[in-house]
């Protein structure tokens, strides 16, 4: 495997599987983690997504579910390093936060050192004074993603999360094409993130590593249209965080074929552009952080599939 594929994608795959379409129970989810954590592509793997109203849930099955799926579980310096999640916060946001403090105090208070932690909310809203009033009321060590609309104008928003010190977070696709929105209205939301200084993550959508056209079966009555690729995305920001304009960023986003990329040990290029891997870490580090994706195993699959792995 090239170093610039392991660069780019590390720990870049938020594991969703509590969610459509693979909408898993929370003990195979967990099981699932757990062996994705303890395998070898590991490297590759994010956090755990989960709502807020599932976190006792959580707290049932954590314990057992992890000693099943091989996944090593004591105090975190017997691990290779602690489990992160992050939240959906499903309710009133007071209340949610305070469930996530009390779940972090908790899992603090079971070992020496946290084996377990929520480190990251994600938090729907279309309202530049709501994006304000979250960011005063979580704490400084919970991360804020404000997923917003993509309808709008977003640079208004994006001023708000920028000072509001959170990210952003934008939905990819959907169970239907009408969900997917176009290549300029994505470029245009990370343009606005990275005029603002806001890194970002995705959701929805993203099994496959290049844009192509795929079925939908989320309405009746199956469906054709495009879907975005996750190398796409994650290559299109990191290009565009290195002065990319707009315009090229589109073509780069719908880009179909393998053979167009070049995947080394010192950088990535793409056509006539070359991105280097120290500028790929500070992309990652400080723009585009993750996608989230209800399989971690299909986004490994299509990556072997396409000789990247």
């Amino acid at each position: 495997m090239k170093l610039s594929i392991q660069t780019l994608l590390k720990e870049a795959v938020d594991y969703a599987g509590l969610f459509p379409p693979a909408g898993l129970d929370m003990a195979s989810s967990i099981r699932n983690y757990g062996a994705y954590a303890s395998g070898g592509n590991a490297w590759a793997l994010g956090r755990f997504i989960v709502p807020v109203s599932r976190l006792e849930e959580f707290n049932f099955h954590i314990g057992t579910c992890a000693a099943e799926s091989g996944a090593k579980w004591g105090k975190v310096e017997d691990q290779e390093k602690p489990w992160r999640l992050s939240a959906i916060s499903d309710g009133d946001l007071k209340t949610d936060l305070e469930r996530v403090k009390r779940f972090n105090v908790w899992h603090g208070e079971r070992d020496e050192t946290q084996r377990v932690t929520i480190d990251t909310i994600e938090v729907k809203t279309r309202y530049g004074d709501a994006i304000t009033a979250t960011g005063n009321a979580s704490p400084d060590s919970l991360r804020v993603f404000f997923e917003i609309p993509l309808d709008g104008q977003p640079e208004g928003l994006m001023t708000a999360i920028a000072r509001a010190g959170g990210a952003a977070k934008v939905r990819t696709g959907g169970a239907a094409p009408r969900m997917v929105p176009t290549a300029t209205t994505l470029v245009r939301f990370l343009d606005a993130c990275f005029q603002a200084g806001v890194p970002f993550k995705a959701t929805a959508g993203l099994r496959h590593p290049l844009h192509g056209v795929r079925s939908f079966k989320g309405e009746p009555g199956e469906q054709e249209g495009p879907t975005h690729g996750f190398l796409n995305l994650i290559l299109c920001a990191a290009f565009m965080y290195d002065g990319m304009e707009s315009k090229i960023a589109e073509d780069l986003l719908t880009e179909e074929t393998v053979d167009a990329f070049r995947f080394g040990d010192s950088g990535i290029g793409w056509r006539d552009h070359e991105i280097g891997l120290e500028t790929l870490v500070a992309a990652r580090r400080d723009f585009a952080l993750s996608f989230g994706s209800s399989s971690f195993e299909e986004p490994v699959k299509y990556l072997e599939a396409v000789g990247l792995l």
